[in-house]
């Protein structure tokens, strides 16, 4: 159960990082396009 229980702690840890990871890119994304915009007008 121990095994199991790491394991499953192990993917929890894994899920939760790839999550922040997606939507911290997502967001990073989102605001360089904005950012472009007023560079563009120039």
């Amino acid at each position: 159960m121990k095994m199991l229980n790491g394991k499953l702690v192990g993917w929890c840890l894994m899920r939760f990082c790839i999550d922040v990871g997606t939507s911290t890119g997502s967001i990073y994304l989102e605001f360089r396009e904005l950012s472009d915009i007023p560079f563009c007008s120039y």
